[in-house]
């Protein structure tokens, strides 16, 4: 799928646990990062990109300041905010992670 230009950053220790890599993609622009949060192919991208790789987090941000939207978490597709009474901050999320080196479940992703 061709989607414009997206920017990664490799990072081998997150910031939210750096027992984790984090893979941040950027849309070039803030009118493609609204598409993007507007198409569920593309969310599909990056949940599929998130279940191949063995990811356990997959987070959606639009960079506009609205809250993160949580779309992969250990092996299920979701729609939770950050700052939403599942996860009232990005602690709370990151404690439902695995402990690194744990194995995590791997699903067929589905649409988020």
């Amino acid at each position: 799928m061709q989607i414009g230009y997206v920017y990664l950053t490799v990072r081998f220790r997150s910031f939210p646990h750096p027992g984790y890599t984090a893979l941040e993609f950027w849309a070039a622009t803030s009118g493609m990062s609204r598409l993007f949060a507007r198409s569920a192919s593309v969310g599909k991208l990056f949940t599929d990109l998130t279940a191949a790789s063995g990811g356990v987090c997959c987070l959606f941000d639009t960079g506009d300041g609205g809250p993160e939207e949580v779309c992969w978490l250990k092996g299920e597709a979701t729609r939770e905010l950050v700052g939403g009474p599942l996860f009232p901050d990005r602690e709370a999320l990151v404690a439902t992670w695995p402990q690194p080196g744990a194995s995590t479940p791997s699903r067929a992703p589905s649409t988020p």
